[in-house]
């Protein structure tokens, strides 16, 4: 009798202990978590005196959008490469043990300990930080890319590291989830080359949410898209919603496109003039213009807009670079209101481009700081072909 007394006791003993355990594990895991704040928050990047997470939760608590207030767009220009690892978090955050174990250790405190230290993260915390970080990490990802087109140094951390978890956010069971994150990539362009494959998914269903995004995206990322290329086409010719997108995109692309020129051709009849202007574009961006588009390009130089006019007049160029008209035509356009736009083009013509090379480097110093982005790419393009 007294053996099994002492079975039972020993066997509560054990119980007792494990419950004591137990119970410091909360203690220790939200000690952790305060200690984790408490460090992240040292070695968080500042500006003006003011943490990147304290200018992210301005943008969170604004109701106004981040791009509409000047002091939070000089803070994350500033800022740049060091706050995308703490907007990368927030891509796809909810919920972690950690967090309910802070939560409960908040729980076993007395009030005024508990208000003293930072709230419990839920799943609308998290929620509602998701579309601002994606927001933010497409500006620094514009912003990059500019930079990377003029040359300059990117600041810090890439934008390219959060294109993984951009890529599980373009699978969120949220469609508005989606389209941030298509438009996050199709403001980052040739880093987002990587998931190429997944916008096209998104892209070949016209009543996909994020669709017109994606045919938006492949135009900035570049080469890196070309296996876009035959859906684009594909979209440009069927009459679909964002058909237009699709020609901008093959624009974009330049001679990486060049297979969607017999498709272009009939598009310089269309019936909207922006959809012609589009076409005649691309046709120029692509350096060989076939012999059959010569008719409608001639008719367009016809046109009374201006810039559908020079569009085709470089897209007939490109066939006879000889012509001392077409050259005259296209320099008095770089000394207009059009020198950007056909500042760009001719940047994607950089075996053909010398020829208006002493106009291209004066437009790299234009007081128009875009014209001044675009020349100094073109130049930049020009230059690598011919040192």
């Amino acid at each position: 009798m007294s053996a099994r007394k002492t079975d039972v006791s020993q066997s509560d003993v054990a119980k007792h202990k494990r419950s004591i355990n137990r119970l410091w594990v909360i203690p220790l895991a939200g000690l952790a978590v305060v200690m984790f704040l408490v460090i992240d928050e040292w070695l968080q990047p500042s500006y003006q005196a003011k943490a990147a997470r304290e200018w992210f939760e301005e943008v969170v608590a604004s109701s106004s959008a981040f791009y509409e207030r000047s002091e939070v767009l000089n803070a994350f220009c500033h800022l740049e490469g060091y706050a995308v690892p703490h907007l990368i978090r927030y891509v796809n955050g909810h919920t972690s043990r950690l967090d309910k174990a802070y939560g409960a250790f908040l729980s076993m405190l007395p009030n005024r300990l508990r208000a003293a230290l930072p709230a419990p993260r839920d799943d609308s915390y998290y929620y509602s930080r998701r579309f601002p970080a994606l927001e933010l990490l497409g500006y620094i990802g514009r912003l990059q890319r500019f930079k990377l087109e003029t040359g300059e140094p990117i600041v810090k951390t890439s934008v390219a590291s959060a294109v993984p978890s951009l890529r599980i956010a373009l699978k969120d069971g949220n469609a508005d989830i989606r389209v941030f994150a298509v438009q996050t990539l199709w403001f980052i362009g040739p880093p987002a080359g990587p998931v190429v494959p997944d916008l096209i998914k998104l892209a070949e269903n016209p009543n996909e949410r994020g669709a017109l995004e994606a045919v938006q995206a492949f135009g900035t990322v570049g080469p890196a898209a070309s296996n876009a290329v035959e859906l684009l086409t594909k979209i440009a010719i069927s009459g679909r919603a964002d058909a237009g997108a699709a020609v901008e995109s093959i624009v974009s692309l330049g001679q990486t496109a060049r297979s969607a020129a017999p498709a272009l051709v009939p598009l310089l009849s269309h019936a909207d003039e922006r959809m012609r202007t589009r076409a005649a574009r691309a046709l120029a961006h692509f350096g060989i213009t076939p012999d059959d588009a010569v008719p409608a390009l001639v008719q367009l130089r016809q046109s009374t807009n201006t810039w559908l006019k020079t569009v085709a007049t470089l897209a007939l160029w490109n066939r006879n670079l000889s012509d001392n008209d077409f050259k005259a035509e296209l320099t008095s356009a770089l000394e207009s209101e059009m020198a950007g736009p056909l500042a760009w083009s001719i940047g994607h013509l950089p075996g053909k481009a010398t020829a208006f090379l002493p106009e291209i480097q004066r437009l790299s110093n234009h007081t128009n700081a875009d014209v001044r982005r675009i020349a100094t790419n073109a130049l930049r393009k020009i230059l690598l072909n011919h040192p």
